[in-house]
């Protein structure tokens, strides 16, 4: 027969695995569940042999302590605890029992909590119990716990813990309490007991008595005191028998009773649990009584146990080849699965990649608004150029205007100088009374004797006569041409100015015109910083595509897996539907498959 290292070399052979597709303790799991599915389908015939004793005497029970408020939780603050914290737990039950809950809020602020209790009952199965505010600050379970693996503080709201918000957990009155007696179920009425001091105690005044479980607890009120040793004999059902301990245990097939008759007798029977009731003897006999030291004997289907690294199981020579299909099966399965889950693990990278991409997008568009803004700011200063332009050609038109006046205002200047000097010659026209003949003819004077009633002041007055030409008559024309020449330059600083202002306004042209080209320029570098950004969009998006594909492979690969392992457990459970496979080799078939044919 196999032990487990050797069933898993040929499973590692069946599914070609070189050691690296399956771990050791996955394909121990495997052939764990595959023998879990034989004894299922072909269960181990097992027998079972009790020799009837009836009687009890002198059995010890000892009856739970009293009351003790903290004797699990002693005491435990809230302040500083949040949802799923634990608290301490300092002790546990003396005896399977219900335990009682104080909550004492110092300064009445709780408005809410959930308190959860977790551990084992009086049979060793997990048990747990919840407690509400809304049930009261004192609370008294309805569990039965032989021992407290955990207590938490599940959620809680409202109000602010102080120091002196505490939790208790503890054990109620002793009178509450079941304790078990050795055996189950027990014959009614047959028992009694006595208490430390050999006192009788009587039934439902000072202990009551479940017979079916086979258990006893104080009454309140009377004899018994809490953490006190009394004495009880009793004696077990006689139509009952107790197959609790049989750890395998699956079906009960036929019981034989009374061991040793021949032919065998076998008694019908009922099964409540693991309570096995005798309710006939033989095909037609009313219910027997049991008897004293006589046999009986249980058939029964058992589990089978699975091999370990060093022994075999209880499965069949000729069977654990199937079991090792089945464990396939199950191996081929639990690679499906890892497929699912590595599918679950590329499709969240996708779904990473594109929240990435996401993210990315989101700070495009925000980039976007900053170059839009850029772009905005750029295309107002190139506005202000415009009507700078046109300031530009105002300020011109204007200076040319002007120029144009001047133009006039010196040509006017230059006709006034040609009207005293050309048109009516003041100057030197040749006759009086120009200035240049009236100083010619004084100057003729000049030293000459006087004639014709001139006297020597005659020159001067030539002279005096010239000078009024001059001031009367070409200094009218004079003023003038200063008027015009003044003009002129009136105009031409006018003009000036206008240059400049055009000038100015070229300055701030230009400045508008960088200032523009600074905006664009950031603008463009942004824009290149977007242009990556789509890059990384697509990088990320094109990861994902990549993901998903891998996750489609890895949910095709999980689905052909699953077929495989599909297809082996329908063979193997075939196999051990098909009862045929093991005419003649009874050695190794049920009981109830010798007798029915199958």
């Amino acid at each position: 027969m196999k032990d487990r290292t050797v069933m898993r070399a040929d499973l590692r052979t069946d599914l070609k695995d070189s050691g690296s597709l399956w771990s050791d303790a996955e394909l121990n799991r495997a052939i764990e569940k595959a023998v879990s599915d034989l004894s299922r389908y072909l269960p181990r015939s097992r027998l079972y042999e009790e020799v009837l004793e009836f009687g009890v005497t002198g059995e010890s029970v000892t009856f739970p302590v009293d009351t003790d408020p903290d004797r699990i939780v002693d005491a435990q603050t809230f302040n500083g605890k949040s949802a799923g914290n634990t608290f301490t737990i300092a002790a546990q039950p003396d005896v399977p029992r219900a335990l009682t809950l104080l909550v004492t809020d110092a300064d009445g602020s709780m408005t809410d909590w959930h308190i959860r209790i977790d551990g084992t009952d009086e049979d060793d199965m997990g048990v747990s119990e919840d407690f509400y505010f809304g049930n009261g600050l004192s609370q008294t379970g309805k569990q039965v716990f032989k021992r407290v693996h955990a207590v938490t503080l599940v959620e809680t709201f409202g109000g602010t813990a102080v120091a002196g918000d505490v939790l208790d957990i503890g054990v109620g009155a002793y009178t509450d309490v079941w304790v078990k007696l050795a055996n189950k179920p027990v014959k009614y009425s047959s028992d009694s007991a006595t208490d430390a001091g050999s006192n009788t105690l009587a039934r439902n005044t000072d202990y009551s008595i479940d017979y079916a479980r086979g258990m006893v607890k104080a009454v309140s009120g009377g004899d018994i005191a809490a953490g006190e040793v009394c004495t009880f004999a009793y004696t077990k059902n006689q139509t009952h028998i107790d197959l609790s301990a049989l750890d395998d245990f699956i079906r009960a097939y036929r019981v034989e009773y009374p061991v040793g008759d021949i032919p065998q007798t076998f008694c019908s029977f009922e099964l409540y649990g693991r309570y096995l009731s005798i309710t006939g003897s033989g095909e037609s006999e009313p219910q027997p009584t049991l008897q004293e030291h006589k046999h009986v004997r249980v058939y029964y289907d058992a589990t089978h146990h699975p091999p370990s690294d060093f022994s075999p199981g209880t499965v069949p020579e000729f069977l654990e080849n199937t079991v090792v299909m089945a464990a396939a099966a199950y191996a081929l399965l639990t690679y499906s699965l890892k497929c699912e889950h590595q599918a679950l693990v590329d499709i969240a990278t996708a779904r990473a990649s594109v929240i990435s991409a996401d993210a990315v997008h989101t700070d495009i568009e925000a980039n976007l608004a900053v170059v839009g803004g850029y772009l905005d700011d750029g295309s107002s200063a190139l506005g202000l150029c415009a009507s700078l332009h046109s300031a530009i050609i105002a300020a011109l038109d204007a200076a040319s205007v002007f120029l144009d006046a001047v133009a006039t205002d010196l040509t006017n200047a230059d006709n006034v100088r040609a009207d005293y000097i050309t048109t009516t010659n003041y100057v030197d026209g040749g006759s009086e009374p120009d200035i240049k003949t009236y100083l010619a003819s004084g100057g003729n004077l000049l030293n000459t004797i006087t004639k014709g009633g001139e006297n020597e002041r005659t020159p001067e007055m030539y002279a005096m006569y010239a000078r009024a030409v001059k001031d009367a008559l070409v200094g009218a024309f004079e003023l003038d041409r200063q008027l015009y020449q003044q003009n002129a330059t009136a105009r031409t600083n006018a003009a000036l100015a206008f240059v400049q202002e055009a000038s100015q306004r070229i300055q701030d042209i230009q400045a508008n015109i960088a200032e523009a080209e600074g905006y664009n320029s950031i603008a463009a570098t942004m824009v290149r910083g977007i242009e990556a950004q789509l890059q990384q969009i697509a990088s990320y998006l094109s990861s994902a595509a990549h993901s998903i594909e891998i996750a489609s492979n890895d949910l095709s690969m999980a689905d052909k897996f699953r077929t495989e392992s599909d297809i082996r457990f329908s063979e193997v459970y075939n196999i051990w539907r098909d009862r045929k496979q093991y005419i003649g080799d009874f050695a190794a078939s049920s009981m109830r498959q010798i007798l029915t044919g199958g």
